[in-house]
């Protein structure tokens, strides 16, 4: 069970955590709780595992990947072995095992079309080459992995999507500058000082520099991610629909308002699988979880054309990006064009 004072602190450092020097003084002091109890609290939770790590969230878009969800049908005495083999790609962040004949979904980050295939090819042959779908992303309707808890606690709004905006389109992150950015945050008085240590700065210019990273949109949000299934969320399902394209804005609007959703795509389809529209609920249990599918199908009566749900059955990689990879092939890059 999780106390209501620690649901209050989870929103706290998940929605509302405050880029300065000191963060945690500073949510002590809006929660009425001091400084050295905040780390502690946050210590304790993180050894409980409800925490995976408080850290940046970036837009994974706009520092330079393409991401692809991949299903891949593999048979259940397969499972193991291929799951293992496919986690050991850097480039794969997510791995999960689900029901249905599409049973291992996994995301696949690439820096262009022509990797994403290369790595592709890759994974068929190393697996034995199992029938697989590249569901490539076509539009992001929404992003938001963060988990309600407690009424009246925190919940400042994510960053929209912000395809479509030139001015910001033409920033350019610095790669470099991933690998100290990317590490999660210490629970200690002064967490941004090995931050600014790695970046060669000082604190202020480590927070200064997320906070024009946050401005730009290569950060999404700043804060907690947590468990979900620890922390209550233990119904997860990948919902898919078949939406017609003059249907598709207004069901979209009904999945980006729903609080239970927190990715909503549009995704490429094929004649087996004629899904473009593709959603994760989360909810407490099963029967919520058909429930809240129940009412999404009457709100969208002769809209929706077909669905399906993959219950999520185990979690089999989460990770986060290793921005390694993305500074080794901007070498490549480089050096290719000077020699060139």
């Amino acid at each position: 069970m999780i106390s209501r004072s620690d649901k209050v602190l989870l929103a706290e450092t998940q929605n509302c955590f405050p880029l300065v020097a000191r963060p945690y003084a500073q949510i002590g002091a809006r929660l009425g709780l001091s400084e050295t109890e905040v780390i502690s609290r946050l210590k304790r939770l993180k050894k409980r595992k409800l925490i995976r790590y408080v850290g940046a969230i970036f837009d994974l878009k706009r520092i330079g990947c393409r991401a692809s969800l991949i299903a891949m049908q593999v048979p259940a005495t397969q499972v193991k072995r291929v799951a293992g083999l496919i986690n050991r790609y850097p480039q794969i962040t997510h791995n999960y095992l689900r029901e249905g004949e599409f049973n291992l979904w996994f995301t696949l980050n690439s820096r262009s079309r022509s990797q994403s295939e290369a790595l592709l090819a890759s994974i068929r042959r190393t697996t034995g080459g199992l029938p697989m779908l590249d569901l490539a992303t076509r539009v992001v309707y929404k992003i938001d992995a963060r988990f309600r808890l407690a009424a009246g606690a925190c919940d400042r709004a994510v960053r929209p999507q912000t395809r479509g905006q030139p001015a910001i389109r033409r920033k350019r992150i610095a790669l470099n500058t991933l690998p100290a950015l990317n590490q999660p945050l210490s629970f200690t008085r002064r967490p941004f000082a090995r931050m600014a240590a790695r970046l060669g700065t000082t604190e202020a210019g480590a927070v200064g520099l997320l906070r024009t990273y946050l401005d730009d949109g290569f950060i999404r949000r700043f804060g907690a991610v947590l468990a979900h299934q620890r922390v209550g969320f233990t119904a997860n399902a990948l919902a898919v629909w078949q939406v017609s394209p003059r249907h598709l804005k207004q069901v979209v609007a009904g999945m980006v308002d729903n609080r239970h959703i927190s990715h909503c795509y549009l995704r490429r389809r094929y004649p087996v699988w004629p899904y473009n529209l593709y959603t994760m609920i989360h909810a407490r249990s099963r029967r919520e979880c058909n429930a809240i599918i129940a009412l999404i199908l009457r709100g969208n009566r002769n809209k929706i054309k077909s669905h399906t749900v993959l219950f999520t059955v185990k979690e089999l990689k989460k990770a986060r990006l290793d921005p390694t990879w993305l500074l080794r092939n901007q070498r490549e890059t480089n050096a290719g064009s000077t020699s060139g």
